[in-house]
């Protein structure tokens, strides 16, 4: 019940944020030959919450700086947000990014009563607005945000791509394990198979809060449910983390694993992918920008590799 309460207070301090967005008039010709794109869990929770509950202070204002720097500097050409919730957060690197980012997808927020689902999409070139969802299920805090995905298209090189952010429920226990999965299946249902066509180019990111095992059912499963490789295994070869005990902000974790996703069918377009762990030196300490670390990804776009599953 004090959650309850909690969350409803939080709920009536914070902002509206209906569905945003700068949407593409007409298909673009990317001239370069490599795509580069981030997918990063920024852990912007409403920073008016934080007056009330010290789990919400984030230093989300040191942070928006710092975050801000550190996607001016790497220059990528599409970016993928989860946990964007904090007002400031959201306009402050709206208008900070705006010339170099022009085309700009905010996050959705369909109902008074709950969060926005806090996914932002930054891009240099057009994207064309496609769908959303809102996950019918939901549990504990995320039941107090509108949880989903957005799917968003762009034709790059004559070649449609598909773009799905999504952040889905957290928690580990085998109960939410269940909500996951019936979260996979509308995006399966509602956003991937709105489109049959076979030549499609589908990439799918975000905080899937399913922790990397290939000995997992869960992390067979997620798989399966989207019919879609894990281009992040596929090009290391090897477990990698994106959620460390180590960050500043995990000390209370007792392992580290990644539960950030690349998933898709361009695995033979991958050219390179990366680890992104950000830090900024404040007051003497080493204090990282988030606490998952993002996955920054390049894709060549001159392969034409049918790619099948």
């Amino acid at each position: 019940m004090k959650r309850s309460l909690f969350f409803c207070l939080i709920l009536s301090l914070s902002p509206i944020f209906p569905f945003a967005g700068e949407k593409a008039q007409q298909n673009v010709s990317h001239n370069a030959t490599q795509l580069k794109v981030l997918t990063w869990n920024v852990q912007m929770l409403p920073s008016l919450g934080a007056h009330f509950n010290k789990n919400l202070k984030k230093m989300q204002k040191e942070r928006t700086a710092w975050i801000i720097d550190h996607l001016r500097d790497k220059d990528y050409d599409i970016i993928m947000l989860q946990e964007c919730f904090d007002k400031d957060f959201i306009e402050t690197l709206k208008s900070e990014l705006a010339i170099q980012y022009p085309f700009q997808f905010l996050p959705i927020r369909p109902h008074w009563y709950k969060l926005s689902n806090g996914l932002m999409v930054l891009s240099k070139f057009p994207l064309d607005y496609e769908s959303h969802i809102v996950f019918n299920k939901s549990a504990q805090s995320d039941f107090f945000a509108a949880k989903g995905a957005v799917m968003l298209h762009a034709n790059i090189c004559d070649q449609d791509y598909y773009f799905v952010n999504t952040h889905l429920q957290a928690d580990y226990e085998e109960k939410f394990a269940a909500i996951r999965n019936s979260q996979l299946q509308e995006i399966q249902e509602k956003l991937l198979n709105m489109d049959t066509s076979a030549d499609r180019k589908i990439l799918m990111a975000g905080d899937l809060n399913v922790e990397e095992d290939i000995a997992n059912p869960e992390y067979q499963a997620m798989l399966k449910k989207v019919g879609l490789k894990d281009l992040v295994y596929s090009f290391f070869k090897r477990p990698t983390i994106s959620f460390d005990q180590n960050n500043y902000w995990n000390h209370d974790f007792s392992n580290s694993t990644r539960l950030d996703y690349f998933i898709g069918n361009l695995i033979h377009q991958v050219s390179h992918i990366e680890i992104v762990r950000p830090k900024h030196l404040h007051n003497q300490v080493e204090i990282d920008l988030a606490d998952h670390y993002g996955i920054a990804m390049s894709l060549d776009l001159s392969e034409r590799v049918a790619v099948k599953n």
